[in-house]
């Protein structure tokens, strides 16, 4: 786990300086919570807030969920408190999604998501990424394990920028955020941390540059001559 907190704060480090990186360790002792049930809503920090949604695509479902707050990340229980603790596809209330909301739009290749207990050979997760112009875009489990760029044991960090090819250049990045969620259909995961990046500042186009230079230097040249 060392190596992959390592690598996910270099990542945030590289990115640029007129830019909000955030990353959240979305364990019980990241988030200084104790183990547990936390409601239909867990706000996380001031951008994002955590829902939780069970039995998806089920005779008795949809039904909302509670987030539950584990040792191995973050999960999904009834509201009576029913059902495992993590994300679950399997069982009487299979098919759990856990629900990122973003208060403010975040670039979608700036996203690393951690997720733990994950086994190839028996989770099926999906991702789904709402962007803010109302785009609904699914990555199934063949598709985001192309973008995992780190491996621990059971614990796998995914890189959205390589899941939408807008490369590692923030300002080359174009598809914004609101919502991400996490399904699961098969066994049971959890998410341990998301690393987001919020919308950059503009950046003044090449002939505002120029103009801002060229009417300092015409002020700097008048001072000069009035001395």
């Amino acid at each position: 786990m060392r190596n992959t907190a390592l690598l996910i704060i270099v990542s945030l480090f590289l990115l640029p300086q007129n830019a909000s990186a955030t990353f959240l360790t979305l364990t019980d002792e990241g988030l200084d919570l104790s183990q547990g049930n936390y409601g239909m809503s867990l706000e996380i920090d001031d951008v994002v807030t955590v829902s939780a949604v069970s039995m998806i695509g089920q005779s008795e479902g949809p039904v909302t969920g509670e987030v539950y707050v584990h040792e191995s990340g973050l999960g999904v229980q009834l509201l009576n408190g029913d059902g495992s603790v993590g994300i679950s596809g399997h069982g009487d209330h299979q098919n759990e999604e856990l629900v990122f909301n973003f208060a403010q739009a975040v670039y979608g290749s700036s996203i690393l998501l951690g997720i733990n207990k994950y086994k190839s050979s028996q989770d099926d997760p999906v991702i789904t990424l709402n962007t803010a112009n109302a785009q609904e875009i699914v990555f199934a489990e063949s598709q985001w394990t192309s973008a995992i760029v780190s491996q621990d044991g059971e614990h796998v960090l995914v890189d959205f920028s390589l899941l939408l090819n807008e490369g590692s250049d923030p300002q080359q990045w174009q598809t914004k955020i609101n919502r991400l969620s996490v399904l699961e259909t098969s066994s049971h995961i959890y998410v341990d941390a998301i690393g987001y990046q919020i919308t950059l500042e503009p950046i003044p186009e090449p002939t505002t540059v120029f103009t801002f230079a060229f009417g300092g230097s015409i002020l700097l040249s008048q001072k000069r001559r009035t001395r």
